[in-house]
């Protein structure tokens, strides 16, 4: 069972992975041009709408004072994790968009995976809420992206 620490870490990773997509799309949405911008911009909006309503989420648990330190450590894990395993994995820049829609759709898949491998390690019903909600949202944002790139390719 998830306990209130499980509760803001996963809100903690949520935020960090929402805020890693925000820079991600916004970086590659220099590249595109038109309905490609457009998309990418879309994403970068969906993504800072939903760091916004976690950190709500967030800012309604009750936390203490004593928890700084962990957080701080939590927050630097988390935000690791965002660079080098979803958003920023490879180490050259992307140059096309193909390539961009490429990562973005495969971190959509790692992030979905994440969030759904969480489900069965808890019976709380918001952290229930929370990871399922997470699924889905990153769940369409892959099916957009694969939309996309079956046009372009």
């Amino acid at each position: 069972m998830m306990n209130q620490a499980n509760v803001q870490e996963i809100l903690r990773f949520a935020i960090t992975i929402e805020e890693e997509g925000v820079t991600f799309y916004n970086k590659y949405s220099e590249l595109a041009k038109g309905d490609m911008k457009k998309l990418l911009l879309t994403l970068a909006s969906d993504e800072k709408a939903h760091a916004e309503v976690f950190q709500q989420m967030l800012d309604e648990l009750d936390t203490s004072v004593d928890d700084y330190l962990f957080q701080e450590e939590v927050d630097s894990y988390f935000r690791f994790y965002a660079n080098h395993v979803a958003f920023n994995r490879r180490k050259e820049k992307l140059t096309s968009i193909i390539e961009v829609l490429k990562v973005a759709i495969e971190t959509e898949k790692i992030t979905t995976e994440f969030y759904r491998g969480l489900i069965p390690k808890t019976s709380d019903d918001k952290v229930l809420a929370i990871l399922n909600r997470l699924v889905d949202e990153e769940t369409k944002h892959q099916h957009v992206l694969e939309d996309y790139l079956k046009t372009v390719m």
